[in-house]
C-alpha cells in the first residue's frame, strides 16, 4: 500500500510539473527561414503561388514521391487548395488552404495537419535586394495548453524542411532564370509589315489557372458562328492580349477568315488594317511564352521603336498534330510606329 502511495505521489508530481511546463513555455510559434534567390521577384513568386507547382521543391513530396495530391480553386485567390494524404508517418495527411495573396509580395495559407488536428498559418513573403529576390518561409501559430512543453521542439521540428525547401526553389528557379536567358538569346526578332485581315474573335477575360479553357472555348463558339455564315479560316488562329496584370488576362482571341462575316452577338466580325511590326518567333510550350514577349520589348527599346497597340499571339503549330511542345511556334507581335 505504502509503495501504492509513493507511486501516484511520483505520478501527481511528474503531472504537476508536466502542467507547470506547460504554463511556463511559450503559448505561441512563429519560425522562419530566409534565403536570397539571384532573380526578379515575379519569378521567383510564381512556383510558390502556385500549388501544382510544389511537387518540383516541396521536401514533403519529396519524403513520399507516391503521396495522393489534390489541388483545387484558382491560382492565388481565397479558397485555392492544396491537400495531401501519405502512409508515412512523418508527413501524414493535411491541407493547406490560401488566405491571402499579394502579388509579388506576400502569401498565407491556413496549414491544417489532419493526423494531429492542428490548424497554423504558414507564410512567405518576398523582397526585393539589390542581389535578387529575399523569400522568407514561415509558419506561426498558437499551441494547445498540453501540448506547449513541445515549444522548445518545434525550431528543431519545421526548421530543417524550410531550408530544404528554400534551397530546392532557390536552385529551381536560378536553373529556370539561367535557361530563359539562353532560350531568350535564341528568340528570332524581326520588324516586318502585318497584312490586312478579316477576322471573327470573341473577347473574354481569364487567369492563368483558366486561360487554356477559355481560349479554347472561344474558339469553339467562333467555330460554330463561322461555319453558321459559311466563312473559312484563312489563317492560323491568334490572341489579342488588351491587358495583363497580376493572374488577369483581358484577350481576344480570333480566327482569320476569307470575308467579310457578321456579328453574332458575342462573337464580332472585325478587320486588322496593315500595320508595321515587330515579331519574335517564339518555339516552346505556351508557359514559356514570357521569353518571346522579353525577346520583342528588349529588340523595340533597343532600335528606340514606340509601341502603338495591343500586342497579339499567332499559334502557328496545332498543339492536337504536334506533341513535342519544344517544337510548338507561337509568334508574338506587336504594332509599331
Amino acid at each position: 500500500m505504502k509503495a501504492v502511495k509513493i507511486i501516484l505521489s511520483i505520478i501527481a508530481i511528474l503531472i504537476g510539473l508536466y502542467v507547470i511546463l506547460c504554463a511556463v513555455f511559450p503559448k505561441t510559434f512563429d519560425i522562419n527561414r530566409s534565403i536570397t534567390i539571384k532573380a526578379p521577384v515575379d519569378v521567383a513568386f510564381e512556383p510558390i503561388n502556385d500549388f501544382n507547382q510544389w511537387q518540383t521543391w516541396s521536401p514533403w513530396k519529396e519524403k513520399d514521391t507516391a503521396m495522393k495530391i489534390t489541388v483545387t480553386g484558382t491560382i492565388g485567390e481565397p479558397g485555392y487548395k492544396y491537400e495531401w494524404e501519405s502512409t508515412k508517418k512523418d508527413v501524414g495527411k493535411g491541407s493547406l488552404t490560401r488566405i491571402t495573396t499579394v502579388q509579388n509580395k506576400t502569401i498565407e495559407n491556413d496549414l491544417f495537419f489532419a493526423d494531429m488536428g492542428m490548424t497554423s498559418r504558414t507564410y512567405f513573403s518576398f523582397e526585393e535586394t539589390p542581389e535578387g529576390t529575399k523569400v522568407t518561409w514561415g509558419d506561426k501559430g498558437e499551441l494547445p495548453f498540453f501540448s506547449r512543453i513541445m515549444s522548445p521542439m518545434m525550431e528543431k521540428m519545421i526548421a530543417p524542411d524550410f531550408e530544404h525547401g528554400l534551397a530546392k526553389i532557390k536552385a529551381l528557379v536560378e536553373q529556370h532564370v539561367a535557361e530563359a536567358k539562353t532560350t531568350a538569346s535564341d528568340i528570332k526578332v524581326e520588324e516586318v509589315d502585318a497584312p490586312a485581315m478579316h477576322y471573327m474573335s470573341m473577347r473574354d477575360t481569364a487567369s492563368n489557372a483558366t486561360i487554356g479553357m477559355k481560349i479554347g472555348k472561344c474558339y469553339g463558339e467562333i467555330g460554330k458562328v463561322m461555319k453558321k455564315q459559311g466563312l473559312k479560316e484563312a489563317g492560323a488562329p491568334f490572341a489579342i492580349y488588351h491587358d495583363y496584370h497580376e493572374n488577369y488576362f483581358d484577350m481576344e482571341p480570333g480566327i482569320q477568315v476569307d470575308k467579310v462575316g457578321k456579328t453574332d452577338d458575342k462573337i464580332t466580325y472585325n478587320e486588322m488594317i496593315a500595320t508595321k511590326a515587330v515579331v519574335a518567333h517564339y518555339f516552346g510550350s505556351y508557359e514559356g511564352t514570357g521569353q518571346g514577349y522579353g525577346a520583342a520589348n528588349a529588340y523595340i527599346k533597343t532600335k528606340g521603336l514606340k509601341i502603338k497597340g495591343s500586342p497579339w499571339e499567332t499559334y502557328i503549330t496545332d498543339p492536337m498534330t504536334e506533341k513535342d511542345t519544344a517544337k510548338w511556334q507561337t509568334d508574338i507581335y506587336y504594332p509599331v510606329e
